[in-house]
């Protein structure tokens, strides 16, 4: 049986789950970026990057990194 791992971490408690059982999450992918609006191009490079290993955890950027004037 498998265990579910949460959708959603802060960066401490996603450090700690890491920490605690590193075999259940490696090798780990990480990437990020501005997902306000998700379209066929994120979904396509998400996927893509999940392949590369066993976890994929998506750092969301706020408005100010995402948008520049």
């Amino acid at each position: 049986m498998t265990t579910a791992i949460p959708e959603f971490y802060t960066l401490g408690a996603l450090r700690s789950a890491i920490a605690q059982d590193p075999d259940r999450w490696r090798p780990l992918v990480f990437t990020n970026g501005c997902f306000d609006l998700l379209h066929c191009g994120h979904i396509r490079y998400l996927r893509a990057a999940k392949q590369l290993g066993k976890t994929l955890i998506v750092g969301i950027n706020s408005d100010p990194i995402g948008h520049h004037d």
